[in-house]
């Protein structure tokens, strides 16, 4: 279809009329615990109005499927005849129009989960697609990053890819920063006691660690959270049945932790980011849940504009044997720690909502904000006018 008539079919714009919208999620392929927070922001594009899902789940066939597609398309077979050269079961049609659609895509290697609706580009008056991570080092080649060009805007989660995606695709590019269900993770009671002293998530460096271990071991009452599970091979990550219900737990913990250790994107893996520096989804989440963020924040603009409230976050170095020393300096200010608590919430629920961030795809496409998403901004602003 061409975009004319895309255009001819956008009837729910400005008339009153919830916009119909279909979303492609991978919550049944994919299902490290990593990308359960990029399967929030499908929760909150659910609430926010009539939204039909497709969610494909068979990841050995949709497998087999890219790589025949690849080696069509290596051989310069024209897209049409790789499509036909790589069948699968789950390539299902769409039986109605839609408004918008919107693919969250963890990284671009997901980009080929496209190929499960055959006919969305001509099914939808307006798409877009949000890369939650796309690091430059690890782009893949032309034959899936090209499933970009059909959709009228493309978001990247993180800022230094836009310059050189720009530069490939001909379709916009732009940086939409990540972000988390604050209504989820806001305390209910800012001056509730906390009964976790310091949660530490995810990458961990080796002398902190040692560190708050030997203070757990020495304080009986000292409750430090940290992972203990680690997946075979080299990450330390696992598997999530229900993405929704890791981030319930989440929220709990780091609602009922004092501090959380929070640092840039990948610290300890040059090799990939190049030393790039960008914004982990730590940042995001502490700061909703009201904890006291520790650590290495990123050095760049984005980072200064975007968490721009003093002590947003506390510095301190990666490797760090004295973390328990300053832990015990900070808590001997009280009155510091609970302002610190009050800003992180109140300015999450101004600022770093889904919400936010739909908007802005929303706007991209000449779309405004539903009635949903109207009502979720009026409760965020009422949780951030009780903290003022």
């Amino acid at each position: 279809m061409a975009p004319s008539d895309r255009e001819q079919r956008a009837t729910c714009v400005g008339d009153g009329r919830e916009p119909p919208v279909l979303a492609l999620s991978l919550r049944k392929l994919d299902q490290l615990v990593a990308y359960a927070l990029g399967y929030e922001i499908e929760d909150v594009l659910r609430s926010a109005g009539p939204t039909e899902f497709r969610t494909p789940g068979d990841i050995r066939q949709l497998e087999r499927s890219r790589k025949l597609y690849k080696t069509a398309r290596m051989l310069r077979c024209p897209r049409r005849v790789a499509r036909t050269l790589a069948p699968m079961r789950e390539r299902v049609p769409l039986n109605r129009d839609y408004e918008l659609f919107v693919f969250n895509a963890h990284n671009p290697w997901a980009l080929y989960a496209l190929e499960t609706i055959p006919d969305w580009r001509e099914r939808c008056a307006h798409a877009v697609c949000y890369l939650n991570e796309a690091w430059v080092s690890r782009l893949p080649t032309n034959y899936l990053m090209e499933m970009l060009n059909r959709f009228d805007h493309v978001f990247i989660g993180l800022q230094n890819p836009v310059e050189p995606l720009s530069r490939q695709l001909t379709t916009p590019v732009s940086y939409l920063p990540l972000g988390c269900d604050v209504l989820r993770f806001a305390p209910a009671d800012i001056d509730r006691p906390r009964s976790v002293d310091l949660c530490n998530i995810g990458r961990r460096a080796t002398s902190t660690h040692r560190a708050l271990l030997t203070a757990m071991r020495t304080r009986p009452s000292w409750f430090y959270y940290f992972d203990t599970a680690q997946a075979s091979g080299t990450g330390r990550s696992f598997r999530v049945d229900e993405p929704a219900e890791h981030r319930l737990l989440l929220a709990q913990l780091l609602r009922n932790s004092r501090y959380y250790i929070a640092n840039r994107a990948r610290i300890n893996e040059s090799a990939t980011t190049h030393d790039a520096q960008e914004i982990s989804a730590r940042f995001y989440e502490g700061a909703a849940a009201g904890t006291v963020m520790i650590g290495v924040p990123p050095d760049n603009p984005s980072f200064r504009e975007q968490f721009d409230w003093p002590d947003a976050v506390i510095p301190a170095p990666y490797e760090h044997p004295g973390i328990v020393e300053q832990l015990d300096e900070l808590d001997r200010d009280p009155e510091r720690l609970r302002a610190i608590r009050v800003s992180n919430v109140r300015e999450s629920a101004l600022r770093h909502d889904w919400l936010y961030r739909l908007k802005q795809i929303y706007s991209a496409v000449g779309l405004p904000p539903s009635r949903s998403m109207v009502n979720r901004e009026a409760r965020l602003h009422e949780l951030a006018d009780r903290l003022s």
